[in-house]
C-alpha cells in the first residue's frame, strides 16, 4: 500500500493515566487540546474525555464481555483521519507501552509511513500502589517487580514460590480467584498478602487487602477494572505507625480512600 505523504499530520499514542484528569501529563493535556481527532479506549475516564473540547471524539474500546472495536478497525480509523490531514491522538488508559497494544499500532503506522510519537502515562500498577500506599519495591523486602496480564488464563505467569519480589496483575477483576488458586498450587503460602484496587482514579474507587487463601475462595468478581498486587510489600506498614493494621484471613477488608488517581 502507498505510504502517506509527509505533511503536518501526526499520530500521538498517549497514555491517559489511571483516570484522574490531574494525573495527565502536561504534554498529554496540550496535545489533546490541539488534536483534530481523539480515538480513545474504554478505560479512559469520562472526566478526561469531557476535558477534550476541540477534537472529534471517537470511542474505540476493547472490554471483556462488552461490545469491542477490533484492532483492525482502530487502525482503519487512524488511517482514515490521517488521510484527511488531521492530527490524531490515540488515547489509551494507563501507559500505552504496558498492555496497551501500542506495538501493533506502531507497526501499522510505520508500515504506512505515518509519523508518530509516544506520550507515556501513569500505569495502573503505579496508581494502585500509590493509592494504597504500597511500595512496589522495598529494600530487604522486594527488589523486583513483575507486570502480568490476567487474560487469557493460559498466558498468566506464576513466579516460583521462592520469588522475593512483587507481582502485579492487570485486567484481573473476574479472575482473581483463579489466579490465586494457581499461586497456591505452585506452593505459595495461603497467607501471602494480596491487594486489589478497583477503578483507581475514578468514582467509585475501591481498595481491598486480603491474602491468597481468601482470594482463592472468592467467587464474586471485583469491580472492573481491577489491579492486583501480590507480595510481602502489601503488608508493609510505615515505621511511624503506632499500631500495625490487622488482616482477618477470613474477611475482605475494604479501605476507604480519597480520590487519588486507574491500563
Amino acid at each position: 500500500m502507498n505510504k502517506v505523504k509527509q505533511n503536518k499530520t501526526k499520530v500521538y499514542l498517549i497514555g491517559a493515566g489511571p483516570g484522574d484528569p490531574e494525573l495527565l501529563t502536561k504534554k498529554a493535556e496540550r496535545i489533546l487540546s490541539e488534536a483534530d481527532t481523539v480515538i480513545y479506549d474504554s478505560l479512559v475516564s469520562r472526566d478526561i474525555i469531557r476535558k477534550i473540547k476541540k477534537a472529534v471524539k471517537i470511542p474505540a474500546g476493547r472490554r471483556k464481555q462488552r461490545h469491542s472495536v477490533s484492532q483492525q478497525r482502530v487502525n482503519e480509523l487512524i488511517l482514515e483521519n490521517v488521510m484527511k490531514g488531521r492530527v490524531v491522538a490515540r488515547l489509551k488508559g494507563g501507559d500505552p507501552l504496558i498492555f496497551g497494544r501500542a506495538a501493533e499500532e506502531m507497526d501499522f503506522l510505520e508500515k504506512h509511513g505515518i509519523s508518530y510519537e509516544i506520550v507515556p502515562g501513569i500505569s495502573a500498577a503505579q496508581a494502585a500502589a500509590a493509592c494504597m500506599k504500597i511500595p512496589l519495591t522495598e529494600r530487604g523486602m522486594s527488589s523486583s517487580v513483575i507486570f502480568c496480564t490476567g487474560h487469557p488464563m493460559n498466558s498468566v505467569y506464576i513466579p516460583p514460590k521462592n520469588f522475593k519480589g512483587t507481582v502485579v496483575f492487570y485486567m484481573a477483576a473476574t479472575v482473581i480467584n483463579e489466579i490465586s488458586k494457581m499461586f497456591l498450587k505452585k506452593g505459595w503460602p495461603a497467607g501471602t498478602p494480596l491487594a486489589v484496587a478497583s477503578g483507581v482514579g475514578t468514582k467509585p474507587q475501591k481498595t481491598y487487602r486480603l491474602n491468597l487463601g481468601t482470594a482463592a475462595k472468592r467467587i464474586k468478581p471485583f469491580f472492573s477494572p481491577a489491579t492486583v498486587i501480590i507480595g510481602s510489600v502489601v503488608n508493609r506498614q510505615p515505621r511511624s505507625a503506632k499500631k500495625k493494621e490487622s488482616y482477618d484471613k477470613y474477611r475482605i477488608i475494604p479501605i476507604k480512600m480519597g480520590g487519588v488517581g486507574n491500563h
